[in-house]
């Protein structure tokens, strides 16, 4: 028997059978099998084709980094389509184990060491500073709480557990019982290396009574920088923080804006007649105050945040300020022929008085724009709620009919619509939008 015809057939325990009439196929997902009690007898086989399959056998070292193209050349290679020279069904039966079952690996059945790194997977991008892995391992008449998992980055130590868990698919597929430990986690992180995302190597070995290691993965993976000191809330809750949060920790107002949001920008540029003279309540630092006077609109800042005010008088823009104690805007009725009320009704304590104050001082028409609320249901799929839900000050919360029935106490007609489109869409990838916008004329 040609050497590598002898290796298979040591490697599965069965042997080479005859032409494609002695097999017939079972419900899919299981093995071929012979219709016959017993295989005709091994045949010439062409050495190409035990060499493909045992290729393909060699290359399950790690079954979750092989690409379709290799399952697909594997199964062609082992389907009995050859007249001279097929795999018989229980061969097949092993094969089709091996191949689909990611929590065998034939590499090292012969040693008796098992295992498989479930994640990352190979080339899969990661963070420098949160790299999450898991898998399992197992050493026959080896104690599990002995053994150390450890990971290494670059030929450098990030993360090590001395704690297995019951993996129940393991046990199940090795035959063991349910008291076995193999399942691991492991939560490490690495130094940053610039700015640049690179590739690095990935290895993961386990450790017995202080015994040689033995590797259970290698692979490449795709390092990118986190960057966590330049994100939102990144060095509140960055990795080395060991200092215990609290509400307002995270909950908290953010600096104000200078620069309008564009979407919100376009809309009150075209649902404001030219010209008009425009009253923005609730201003801030004055976001939208240079672009409406450059369209040619008379633009009044009004504000009451004392650091707010400070901003509109370094820019330059001019503004009122409001004492919040009082109730009133300091504007005459009928004073202005628009306003804007660009994401202040969430903040307000009395929005019925404020809203009526507003009516009180246009002639027109006002803009309203406010968090959507309608969008948490969708985005419970994800396990995820809009950023906007960290503002510690937020007092009121709006669905479309909630808003309109607020407006519609001091405004003739209201409309209501959302904008801003969310970057995540729901599971079923319909798009949600961030923001309600109301148009409430008198």
């Amino acid at each position: 028997m040609h050497r590598s015809a002898a290796w298979l057939y040591s490697l599965v325990g069965c042997r080479i059978g005859g032409p494609r009439r002695h097999f017939r196929k079972s419900s899919p997902g299981a093995a071929l099998s012979p219709s016959h009690k017993q295989p005709p007898p091994i045949p010439q086989v062409e050495n190409g084709k035990l060499r493909r399959v045992a290729a393909n056998l060699q290359r399950l070292h790690d079954p979750r980094a092989i690409t379709a193209e290799t399952k697909r050349a594997g199964r062609a290679c082992l389907r009995p389509s050859d007249s001279r020279a097929i795999v018989s069904g229980l061969a097949y039966g092993v094969i089709r184990r091996f191949m689909y079952d990611p929590n065998l690996n034939p590499s090292k059945a012969t040693s008796g060491f098992q295992g498989s790194l479930d994640s990352p997977t190979l080339g899969e991008c990661l963070y420098d500073e949160v790299i999450v892995l898991s898998g399992w391992v197992y050493l026959p008449n080896r104690d599990p709480a002995s053994c150390r998992v450890r990971a290494y980055l670059d030929n450098s130590l990030f993360a090590e557990t001395r704690s297995l868990a019951y993996r129940p698919d393991v046990c199940q597929n090795l035959g063991l019982t349910h008291d076995v430990r193999s399942g691991f986690r492991m939560l490490g992180k690495v130094a940053a290396a610039g700015n640049e995302a690179r590739d690095a190597t990935l290895r993961v070995v386990a450790v017995w009574d202080d015994e040689r290691p033995w590797t259970l993965a290698e692979r490449t993976v795709h390092l990118l920088p986190a960057s966590l000191r330049e994100r939102p809330h990144g060095d509140v809750v960055h990795p080395d923080n060991e200092s215990l949060l609290h509400r307002e920790n995270i909950y908290g107002s953010g600096p104000p804006l200078e620069s309008p949001g564009s979407e919100a920008a376009d809309l009150i540029r075209g649902y404001l007649a030219k010209g008009t003279s425009v009253v923005d309540v609730g201003c801030g630092a004055g976001a939208y105050g240079p672009g409406l006077i450059a369209t040619g609109h008379n633009w009044l800042g009004v504000e009451a945040n004392a650091h707010c005010c400070e901003i509109l008088r370094r820019r330059e823009l001019p503004f009122r300020r409001v004492e919040l104690e009082s109730g009133h805007l300091p504007c005459t009725d009928g004073e202005w022929d628009c306003a804007i009320c660009i994401e202040v009704l969430e903040h307000v304590t009395n929005p019925e008085i404020f809203v009526r104050e507003i009516a009180r001082v246009i002639k027109d028409r006002a803009l309203f724009s406010v968090p959507n609320m309608e969008v948490l249901p969708y985005m419970h799929g994800w396990g995820v709620v809009p950023w906007h839900l960290l503002e510690a000050d937020h007092k009121n919360f709006f669905t479309r009919a909630s808003l309109r029935n607020l407006l519609g106490s001091s405004f003739r007609r209201v409309e209501v619509f959302p904008y801003d489109e969310h970057p995540l869409k729901t599971v079923e990838g319909v798009t949600l939008h961030l923001h309600l916008f109301a148009l409430a004329d008198k």
